[in-house]
Formats: C-alpha cells, sequence, structure tokens
C-alpha cells in the first residue's frame, strides 16, 4: 500500500502543476478590455482565479497526505481497521476532488479564453465607432 500513496502522492502533484498552468495560461491570456471587464464585477481578477488556487491547495493536500501515509503506512497498518479505512480514505476524497475541480476550471479557462475574444472584439468595434464619428 506504501507505493500505491506514493504513486497518489505523484498524481496529486501533477494534478496541482497541471491547474497552475492553467491559471498561468489564463493570466497570459486576459486582454485589457477583458481585464477591465473583470475589474467591474465583484471579486474582480483575484475573484476570477480563486478556483484554480482551491484546487491547487487541494491537490497539494492530497499529495502531502499520501506522501505522509506512504512514509507511515507500517504504522499506520497496525491500527484497527476502522481507523486504518478512515486514515486511508483521505488522500483517495482529497484526490479525487481535486480531479473534479481540475476538469472544471479547465472548462472555465476555455470560457474565459472564448469571453476574452469577445472584449477584444467589443473594444475594436468600439474604436472604429469612434473613429468614424464625425468630429465637429
Amino acid at each position: 500500500m506504501a507505493g500505491v500513496y506514493g504513486g497518489v502522492s505523484g498524481i496529486a502533484a501533477g494534478l496541482a502543476s497541471l491547474v497552475l498552468t492553467a491559471m498561468t495560461v489564463l493570466i497570459g491570456v486576459f486582454g485589457q478590455a477583458y481585464r477591465d471587464m473583470l475589474n467591474q464585477v465583484r471579486g474582480g481578477l483575484i475573484g476570477t482565479l480563486r478556483p484554480y488556487i482551491i484546487v491547487v491547495i487541494v491537490a497539494v493536500l492530497a499529495s502531502l497526505t499520501a506522501l505522509a501515509l506512504c512514509v507511515t503506512w507500517p504504522l499506520v497498518a497496525e491500527l484497527p481497521w476502522q481507523a486504518v479505512w478512515a486514515i486511508a480514505a483521505i488522500p483517495f476524497a482529497l484526490l479525487c476532488w481535486s480531479l473534479l475541480g481540475c476538469i472544471q476550471v479547465i472548462f472555465q479557462l476555455v470560457n474565459h479564453v472564448k469571453l476574452n475574444r469577445f472584449a477584444e472584439d467589443q473594444a475594436e468595434r468600439r474604436r472604429r465607432a469612434l473613429d468614424r464619428r464625425p468630429t465637429g
């Protein structure tokens, strides 16, 4: 079982890095028009990144708890079976939650890319309309 928890720890760490990469892409994709739109809503840019940060934290917790079980498994295996099951479930529950969260934030990333494109199109239309407006 120690090897299984070592693998779970690696998978959870990989999920955390995947979501951090998605968050970095998201920050890099934001244009000025979309940033302006986000700053008008409650939470702004930080509120937009909050789900990504939560998923990263849960994935890191899954990795750390699995690593701790990997190291301490001989001691945990000596406990009553109810305690073993309860302790052993923690990293798996956190891993499942972070997997589902990862899927959710990837869909959010795709949606933000679409909204960023829409905001840039609207800003360009606004600029063209202002350029065509007669002066006087």
